[in-house]
């Protein structure tokens, strides 16, 4: 059965995201994972052989344990108000370790459909280009990565996705077709692309992926937009606003689409204004057959 990660270090913001997280589960029909982690804890050598956990550690881990216990426990609690058609089985976990290597052996071993976390202050976008435990995050997930803010509703109704038309991000586009066939979602495609920064190579990349894109409309009832200009960030910005967006994902591929849209500060500024949940796909998205 496919997995909702909510990683959670239990503070009010990660909460939210995990509310935000059950939302996710019951509209894709997968069960939910709240994971923590903790740095390595200390042990102590004693005269018969062997290592023992020091008190403190022992206190770390069993704090940790009971955090976990209660929020499924009110998780649970919201399942009950709301009676969904379907409810999902939520599991928890802890474990020691560096975060990035945890999540990366964690995914090998479960089926992961989505990594969901919040952002401790600001919007996602500034807690993705600040925070460092979001940035870890992205860097090892081979799954995508919702980062919510701590004002964002837990709607899941609208997606755009920003993309600059590179033939790898079909991955993330099929991903999210999925989910639209499972959840009703509606599904908007933006391509992204500022003026002075396109070449030929680019343009004859973009051919095959404009014959696909209008394939799948045949079909799927995609809503198409070319988000052009100077100030591609300002306008993806009010594309979100006018189309009432839920969720604005992204392809992160380093000193791509997301450096291009936050280079300046003037853009990085009414990004981050934005209250809106971040998704980020992975340039190489693992696929479950």
């Amino acid at each position: 059965m496919k997995k909702i990660l909510v990683l959670t270090d239990f503070s009010t913001n990660a909460t939210h995201a995990a509310t935000c997280g059950l939302e996710v589960a019951i509209r894709l029909k997968t069960d939910i994972l709240l994971y923590h982690t903790y740095p390595a804890l200390p042990v102590a050598p004693v005269f018969t052989g062997g290592d023992i956990i020091t008190e403190t550690a022992e206190v770390i881990v069993n704090e940790a344990t009971q955090y976990l216990l209660d929020l499924q426990e009110k998780l649970l609690e919201l399942l009950k108000v709301r009676q969904p058609v379907f409810f999902p089985i939520i599991t928890v976990l802890s474990d020691s370790g560096p975060l990035d290597i945890n999540i990366s052996h964690l995914q090998k071993k479960e089926m992961i459909e989505m990594v969901i976390m919040g952002a401790r202050q600001g919007s996602a976008l500034s807690h993705l280009l600040e925070g460092s435990d979001t940035r870890t995050v992205i860097e090892a997930s081979s799954r995508p990565v919702l980062v919510v803010p701590p004002k964002a509703t837990c709607s899941w109704s609208k997606i755009l996705l920003a993309t600059a038309f590179r033939p790898e991000d079909f991955a993330a586009i099929n991903c999210l077709l999925e989910w639209k066939a499972a959840a009703d979602i509606k599904l908007d495609i933006a391509h992204v692309d500022e003026i002075g920064k396109s070449d030929v190579a680019s343009a004859i990349r973009e051919i095959p992926f404009r014959e696909k894109m209008d394939r799948l409309n045949e079909h799927q009832q995609l809503s198409y937009y070319d988000v052009r200009g100077r100030d591609v960030g300002g306008r993806l910005i009010r594309l979100c606003r006018q189309e009432n967006v839920s969720i604005l994902a992204l392809i992160h591929y380093r000193r791509d689409l997301l450096s291009r849209l936050t280079g300046k500060s003037k853009t990085l500024r009414a990004l981050t204004d934005q209250h809106l949940p971040l998704l980020v796909f992975p340039p190489e998205l693992s696929l479950y057959v």
